[in-house]
């Protein structure tokens, strides 16, 4: 499956008749999530769905880090993906990944408002 296609399918714009698994692992998006993809332009759906392949293929790969505190999940993680940041669960017993929020990325020395 190709990105277009992967896009198409998050968007409910291709049709589900011959519904297939989309990845290995079980891949769930929050409403968050959801609602902050339905915003994005085209190239940001695609960057996203890259993401998600990745993720797919090794959610603990090179450029990924895990969220370290008081209040962070068991198997929480963030990434870096165009302008954005995801923060996602995986859960290696149910072999799910769960994004959990895609925010942008604030880089040092701009405030916002900029």
């Amino acid at each position: 499956m190709d990105l277009i296609q992967l896009v198409k399918r998050l968007t409910g714009a291709e049709e589900q008749a011959h519904r297939r698994p989309l990845f290995a692992r079980h891949v769930r998006l929050s409403g968050e999530v959801r609602t902050w993809f339905a915003a994005r332009s085209h190239v940001e759906q695609c960057t996203f769905a890259e993401l998600l392949l990745k993720l797919d293929a090794n959610p603990v790969a090179d450029g990924t880090h895990p969220v370290l505190g008081v209040h962070a999940r068991p198997g929480m993680r963030w990434t870096v993906f165009g302008d954005f940041r995801a923060i996602y669960t995986w859960n290696l017993v149910e072999n799910r990944i769960t994004v959990i929020l895609c925010s942008p990325v604030v880089q040092s020395g701009k405030q916002s408002g900029q």
